[in-house]
């Protein structure tokens, strides 16, 4: 199920430190390889959201949505996946297992 078209993120200009927009870059190039037209969304939020990051101290919050559910091969794409990105940024912990967005919303309603 994966892709090979590269997605640049929209917004990712709006983030001022180049340690971060690459960390975004990176995982947002991951979740879409993998995921493709399943990916609905990703979000950043805490201090990179705010440009308030510092790099080797703040983490990435990255909140990533898919349109079905995540099952085991998800899973293990997953794993293999965080290990690569924790290798490339360490201790930045930006990889999150996707939320389905049928979940989020229905449980709003």
């Amino acid at each position: 199920m994966q892709t090979t078209t590269t997605v640049e993120p929209i917004n990712l200009h709006l983030f001022h430190e180049e340690f971060f927009k690459e960390a975004i870059r990176r995982h947002v190039q991951e979740y879409h390889a993998y995921f493709g037209e399943r990916m609905a969304a990703i979000y950043v939020s805490g201090s990179v959201h705010r440009n308030e990051a510092v790099p080797g101290v703040s983490d990435l919050d990255l909140h990533p949505f898919i349109k079905d559910t995540f099952g085991e091969a998800d899973e293990q794409w997953f794993r293999r996946t965080m290990e690569q990105l924790d290798r490339e940024f360490p201790k930045l912990y930006g990889l999150c297992r996707p939320r389905v967005t049928d979940e989020v919303f229905l449980k709003r309603m």
